[in-house]
């Protein structure tokens, strides 16, 4: 499987490549340096499982009538996986590649490009009936 979603970042749009293997997901993205302006291209190994759990995360979260918030999802996050910090340093400084993209962002792209969820890119998830 081989989705493509559209990303619109730093300076135009970016686009992400996901592909699927038995327990991962490859997600492949850019990523512009600040002092020297050359764009990169990054690989992002996400399991299966973080994806699995973040639908299950999301199953227990009460859904305000335009869906799921950033703030409510999150905390069931670190609870559920048990982290020792708070929404804050969730998706701050060193936690958030540590935290913030295995286990919010990209499982959330993921489930994008499958057609389970509408994410609005500011922090708002519906799931797609």
């Amino acid at each position: 499987m081989s989705d493509i979603v559209e990303i619109f970042g730093w300076k135009g749009k970016d686009k992400i490549q996901i592909k699927e293997s038995t327990d991962l997901y490859c997600i492949t993205a850019h990523h512009q340096e600040k002092k020297e302006g050359n764009i990169k291209t990054l690989k992002h190994y996400i399991p299966k499982r973080n994806v699995n759990n973040f639908m299950n995360i999301l199953s227990q979260v009460d859904a305000k009538v335009d869906g799921y918030k950033y703030r409510d999802i999150v905390p069931e996050v670190i609870k559920f996986y048990k982290l020792d910090i708070n929404i804050e340093g969730f998706n701050g400084g060193v936690n958030r590649a540590r935290y913030y993209f295995p286990y919010y962002y990209y499982p959330v792209k993921i489930l994008e490009s499958k057609g389970i969820i509408e994410y609005s890119g500011r922090g708002t998830i519906k799931m797609v009936y």
